[in-house]
């Protein structure tokens, strides 16, 4: 099974953050430039909310707020599910899907941010992994059949 670890090693472990004070359009400039869909919203090393896309546009967008003058910890998701690096990926895309949520932040035991994970990381993962074992299992039928 796929860990969480796994696709962190894969994809890389740049945590893109900023502060609760912050503008949604400081944010939304990140995002942009480095076409990413959330990014962690700390105090110091402590994760304090999530912004994502989906935050913009339904607490700001939709209201017809200008981002300049909105700061983060007004719109933010708080309540912030977590996956931890030794968790499965399958775990962690059933919790994405039962919370709707599509970015978790991957969090050690001792509270440290290690990176963000999306659902599209995960599903990647999955289906690589699915891709290998129809390989393996081809292989099989195949060496199966001389015999």
């Amino acid at each position: 099974m796929i860990t969480v670890k796994k696709i962190l090693d894969k994809k890389g472990t740049d945590i893109f953050k900023l502060s609760p004070e912050d503008s949604v359009m400081e944010a939304l400039k990140i995002m942009d430039e480095r076409n990413i869909g959330a990014l962690a919203v700390m105090k110091g090393d402590d994760i304090y909310g999530i912004f994502s896309e989906r935050d913009y546009t339904r607490r700001v967008y939709a209201l017809g707020r200008d981002p300049r003058d909105i700061q983060l910890k007004e719109v933010m998701t708080r309540d912030v599910l977590y996956a931890k690096p030794e968790e499965h990926c399958e775990q962690v895309l059933y919790v994405m899907s039962k919370h709707d949520i599509r970015h978790m932040p991957v969090i050690k035991e001792d509270h440290q941010v290690l990176g963000m994970i999306s659902i599209g990381d995960i599903a990647r993962e999955v289906i690589e992994g699915q891709k290998v074992q129809i390989h393996n299992l081809e292989h099989y039928v195949n060496w199966a059949e001389r015999y």
